[in-house]
């Protein structure tokens, strides 16, 4: 009687189906109860009833503790369902407070941890790191024209332009702010970083969006200005200075006359590298 209990008990414990039960206790508990009654005289048939009692009770606890533990397994997998949910909620939400809303590029808040942490790892492995800071020429005369929904769509498309561009692994653009952007080019010289910015002009300059209001006199159309600053792991600098550095160039790539890249001069001096004409 007990080993049959016990038999059965295992089997809904490892199997949770009264069938897989019923399929083990019954082939057993069957034909030692006849056994008890045919040959067993009258201590046989106490022993076969008490056993078919025994099994019966045992069978009865068994089932329900059968449906408790499938319900078990059903609120346990619920319970994951909603774990596993509430995780991809909390990463959509992360990634949106990360996210600029009108561009869906990442926000100024996300920039700077990132830049920090990138200029931390070119000090840690000696490595070189760009910044790009740039803008859209004449924006606020844009915006007059064309209007401030017209505007949030130019930002959109620049946006999506320069996010093509950028497409290496670690490579960071950011809305910096209004009309401004910025890149972080980690592992990066300043030559490197110079070429990008300057394919970064000429695809904006080449999608030809109209700005009717610019005042750069031989065109017609939306333009960039940017700033390129590079970062060196032997000089102590930090993610301030580098934006300062960005800052000032993209300035005085404006101060020249806009639609051109300018990048720092220091740095260019450390390198040898020589502005490309406009």
């Amino acid at each position: 009687m007990f080993t049959i209990t016990l038999s059965a008990a295992s089997m809904i414990g490892y199997a949770a189906s009264m069938y897989a039960t019923l399929s083990f206790f019954i082939p057993i508990a069957i034909p030692s109860i006849a056994f008890l009654s045919w040959h067993g005289g009258s201590a046989g048939n106490v022993s076969a009833f008490t056993t078919l009692i025994f099994a019966s009770i045992a069978l009865f606890l068994l089932k329900n503790s059968n449906k408790a533990y499938r319900a078990a397994i059903v609120l346990n997998f619920q319970h994951k369902q909603e774990i596993e949910k509430r995780k991809k909620i909390e990463k959509k939400l992360q990634d949106m407070s990360r996210r600029d809303s009108l561009t869906g590029l990442y926000n100024r808040r996300y920039f700077d941890e990132m830049l920090h942490i990138e200029i931390s790892r070119a000090t840690r492995n000696n490595l070189p790191l760009c910044l790009i800071m740039f803008d859209v020429d004449y924006f606020k005369e844009y915006n007059d024209s064309y209007g401030h929904v017209s505007g949030d769509n130019c930002l959109i498309e620049i946006a999506q332009i320069a996010e093509k561009l950028v497409s290496r692994q670690g490579d960071i653009i950011a809305r910096y702010g209004g009309e401004e952007f910025a890149i972080i080019l980690p592992n990066a010289t300043l030559e490197g970083g110079t070429m990008f910015a300057n394919k970064l002009k000429d695809s904006i300059q080449s999608k030809n969006i109209p700005h009717v209001s610019t005042k750069l006199a031989s065109l017609k159309c939306v333009t960039v200005s940017s700033g390129v600053a590079n970062f060196k792991p032997l000089k102590e600098a930090s993610a301030s200075d580098l934006i300062e550095d960005a800052d000032t160039a993209l300035y005085e790539a404006k101060r020249l006359g806009r639609n051109r890249v300018h990048f720092d001069s220091s740095a260019a001096l450390d390198q040898n590298i020589v502005e490309p004409s406009q």
